[in-house]
């Protein structure tokens, strides 16, 4: 069997598109990655070698491209910050982060986008109903009442739902752990789920299954499960700008209005309802939980630590202002290190979290302001890209426009879009959406 370039690259598209059902491996603390993190890399040497150590600059792999310029800063400041502070967790996670965008780059000409669909959506079944699985089990073990259980859940994050990326295999207890709650990221991957069914199914070039009905009724059920604000903001923003896009940019019939009045009356009596009864749902939960927080204290625990790291980053910046072009690396002790001491320098006495906890603030704080500016004209060109008359005029193309336009104003509060789940399986979408719209026009 002769390895050509193009069994190589459909070998690293189903790597990517399998990332959603695998958990990671800890061997050694601290160093956790994907099984498929193994043969990414030398897959993606062999698509070098092939292809002449050329990459492909197709227009529409532009925003990949400025991504990698800045994940590229991050890297070389987080070099430089390993002389000082050994904690090189950071340092590899952005040579993963480089690692995903490469690939996807390689896989941007790949013939097989128009099965992405199907596949797609069979993995997503699988993710969505193992993990909904495993709710009911930790319920069943737990011995709680569905009340008490969901009030539990509410606050202990690995009771959730929520897909396998925080799923990890740590060698040295030989069990498996969920260190940190993915809930927002995981919930935008299903927005994501949710924009491709809704698609399929409303769109006159794509044959519907009861897959696409069945998948709609469980992404809702998963999100309801899910503490996730950042996803709830997403998926309130893709339904209402699509229906304003459509509404306004269309020549809509009479019945399509009458049933998108009548859907946003529906939710939003049933919302009414089960705010107001006692019901234990944990995405309400945690929305009466922050209402109460605000008119009680004037704030909400998570959002006050978010906000005292972003002062915080600014305020460090002032104490030293060269660091505006270089950040601080992916180093979190450099990074805490330089927020403690302006803590105590401005004398503020400010809880923050220990991440930027923000795609905009971790560019700056990472990698200064020139990795910020790559960062933003990611979205920038990827809107651009997007509004391309041959994309426009797919419903696919308007949806995604709509998604990423709720993808950016939640990443105000969240880094979802540099996930590993989320950037794989974003730009998977994006991929079959460019394909779709050629063999369209």
């Amino acid at each position: 069997m002769i390895l050509t370039r193009a069994t190589v690259v459909k070998w690293i598209y189903y790597l990517l598109l399998t990332i959603p059902l695998s958990f990671k491996f800890e061997p050694l603390n601290g160093l956790i990655f994907y099984p498929q993190e193994f043969l990414l890399p030398v897959l993606l040497l062999l698509y070098l070698i092939l292809n002449k150590f050329k990459l492909n600059y197709a227009a529409h792999l532009q925003p990949y491209y400025f991504l990698l310029a800045a994940l590229g800063v991050i890297l070389l400041s987080s070099s430089v910050h390993l002389y000082f502070y050994p904690e090189s967790t950071g340092f590899f996670k952005t040579v993963k982060y480089l690692l995903y965008v490469f690939c996807i780059v390689a896989i941007a000409d790949y013939d097989g986008f128009d099965r992405f669909l199907v596949q797609f959506n069979k993995i997503a079944f699988w993710v969505i109903v193992l993990s909904l699985m495993g709710f009911l089990y930790s319920k069943h073990s737990s011995g709680l009442s569905w009340g008490s259980f969901m009030q539990r859940a509410t606050w202990k994050a690995e009771l959730m739902p929520s897909g396998f990326s925080n799923l990890i295999y740590n060698f040295s207890s030989g069990s498996f752990v969920r260190y940190t709650g993915n809930h927002g990221i995981y919930g935008t991957y299903l927005v994501l789920i949710y924009l491709l069914n809704i698609g399929s199914i409303f769109s006159e070039s794509i044959q519907t299954t009861r897959l696409n009905y069945v998948l709609l009724g469980l992404v809702l059920i998963n999100l309801g499960l899910l503490t996730a604000r950042e996803a709830l903001l997403v998926f309130v923003v893709l339904n209402m700008l699509a229906l304003f896009l459509y509404f306004t940019t269309t020549r809509f019939k009479l019945k399509h209005l009458v049933g998108s009045m009548m859907a946003i009356a529906a939710a939003v009596c049933l919302l009414v309802v089960l705010w107001n009864l006692d019901v234990n749902i944990v995405l309400i939960n945690k929305l009466k939980y922050t209402m109460a927080s605000y008119e009680h204290s004037g704030g909400e625990a998570n959002i006050s630590a978010r906000t005292g790291v972003w002062m915080l980053t600014l305020y460090s910046f002032a104490m030293t202002p060269w660091r505006l072009l270089t950040g601080y690396g992916f180093n979190r002790e450099s990074y805490i290190a330089a927020l403690e001491k302006t803590n105590a320098f401005f004398d503020l006495h400010l809880t923050f979290a220990g991440v930027p906890e923000s795609y905009f603030f971790t560019l700056l704080a990472y990698g200064g302001v020139l990795a910020l500016l790559f960062g933003v004209f990611y979205f920038l060109i990827m809107f651009y890209q997007l509004r391309t008359p041959a994309i426009r005029k797919t419903l696919f193309g308007r949806l995604l426009f709509c998604f990423m336009i709720g993808v950016l104003l939640s990443n105000n509060t969240g880094a979802s879009v540099l996930a590993d789940l989320l950037i794989t399986q974003l730009a998977l979408a994006y991929m079959f959406i460019v394909n779709h719209a050629k063999k369209l026009a």
